[in-house]
């Protein structure tokens, strides 16, 4: 797991679109290319993320680890072709994993094309997840998934 500042987003090159504190970064095991998993956890409503210290202080400030939503039920999807210039790349979604493990609010935040868009929203929607987990207690956590255009390569046979 990696942990960034709040701007976060560093591991799929998009920038702000998270903002609630401490972003987080783990690799989803899947089938080919790992899929690309930040979080923070989400805001109460109506607070707004802690701003980030103005100056350096000889002071450290410990807070309670927040542990890693785990994926307890994968989908795929059939990639389709796309353009050169699309290749290798990422569709990115934004939305929550709830404090019940549910993946809702699921929107592309950046695609590659209409329908492989679709396909991984659709794939991606259906997982289900132990929740992120903060002070012994499940935590909803907003979050940014990159899935690869690349198909998973087919196993060798034996």
């Amino acid at each position: 797991m990696v942990a960034a500042g709040p701007m976060g987003g560093g591991g799929l090159q998009v920038y702000g679109a998270l903002h609630c504190g401490k972003i987080y970064t783990v690799f989803l095991p899947a089938s080919g290319k790992g899929w690309t998993l930040q979080f923070c956890q989400t805001p109460a409503p109506g607070s707004a993320a802690a701003p980030a210290p103005k100056a350096y202080a000889n002071v450290v400030h410990m807070e309670q680890a927040l542990v890693p939503p785990e994926a307890e039920t994968r989908f795929d999807f059939k990639r389709t072709p796309l353009p050169f210039e699309k290749q290798h790349k990422y569709v990115i979604l934004k939305g929550r994993i709830g404090e019940d493990g549910a993946v809702t609010d699921l929107k592309v935040y950046q695609g590659l094309s209409e329908e492989m868009d679709a396909a991984a929203k659709l794939a991606f929607s259906k997982w289900s997840f132990k929740p992120a987990v903060k002070g012994g207690k499940p935590v909803s956590v907003d979050i940014l998934v990159g899935i690869p255009s690349d198909a998973p390569k087919a196993a060798a046979p034996n």
